[in-house]
């Protein structure tokens, strides 16, 4: 097993929002844990035989109508509250609280200091995790056509580190669990100290060079500023959404009075 990030695009009224509030560009990643065929995952942990770690060189967004786990996402109220679908959180398969049987233990509390923001370490004897008390035949914590399934979602303006631990039980082809003949009822598996590193994109100077004057300075944002709302075959996309708009603008100002 292994894990792997995937940065999803930050939409608007949303990304104004948080930039506002982090006082810079953020970014979203959905984590995924890439899962063996005919398996389904039953538990994601952390405790003394390996730590959950969560953690950035800055902080996490933490909506105050969210939760440490999808069981606290209510996607009707994303209209209401655009930020909220870029929380942070953590799953087994669901991406909110709709149809949800996670199980949380010993409960949500223990990832509190998570909830402020900051860092989260969890290696102690007692532990904590996420459990999925199903018994097959449930595609939600199976792998999906990818070979994947989800298991969290960070939005920072940092860099960050995602490490957590499983345990995974193999199933037959149809989905029911397999059942070996002897003393095992079934086969499980744990993998431990699963990580993986996301970090903002920087757009290099020379790529905000529009003018190549060798500096990206004020002719550069004049430019970029003329293209901005483009809709469709935008010449000027950093965070390659299709549109010219404030992403570019603020992945341009990370560039901004800086020489190629």
């Amino acid at each position: 097993m292994s894990l792997v990030a995937e940065e999803i695009p930050i939409t608007e009224p949303a990304l104004s929002t948080l930039t506002s509030e982090m006082g810079a560009l953020p970014h979203t990643y959905r984590i995924y844990a890439e899962l063996p065929d005919d398996y389904e995952m039953q538990i994601m942990f952390g405790d003394f035989t390996g730590a959950m770690v969560l953690s950035s060189t800055t902080s996490f967004y933490q909506n105050s109508l969210g939760g440490p786990t999808t069981l606290s996402i209510d996607d009707a109220f994303y209209g209401l509250n655009p930020t909220l679908e870029f929380d942070s959180w953590l799953t087994i398969g669901y991406e909110s609280q709709t149809g949800n049987l996670i199980n949380v233990f010993p409960d949500e509390s223990a990832w509190d200091v998570w909830e402020t923001g900051a860092d989260l370490t969890i290696d102690d004897i007692v532990g904590a995790g996420l459990l999925m008390p199903t018994v097959g035949l449930n595609p939600v914590n199976q792998a999906d056509a990818n070979g994947r399934i989800l298991v969290a979602q960070i939005t920072t303006d940092g860099t960050a580190q995602v490490c957590l631990n499983f345990q995974i039980r193999q199933l037959n082809p149809d989905g029911t669990v397999y059942d070996p003949p002897g003393p095992e009822t079934s086969v499980t598996h744990v993998f431990n100290d699963l990580c993986v590193t996301v970090s903002p994109t920087v757009v290099p100077a020379c790529e905000a060079d529009f003018d190549a004057s060798g500096h990206v300075a004020t002719p550069d944002l004049l430019y970029l500023l003329a293209q901005f709302g483009c809709t469709s075959g935008c010449e000027i996309d950093f965070d390659e959404d299709g549109t010219t708009g404030t992403a570019d603008l603020l992945f341009f100002l990370s560039a901004f009075d800086t020489d190629c």
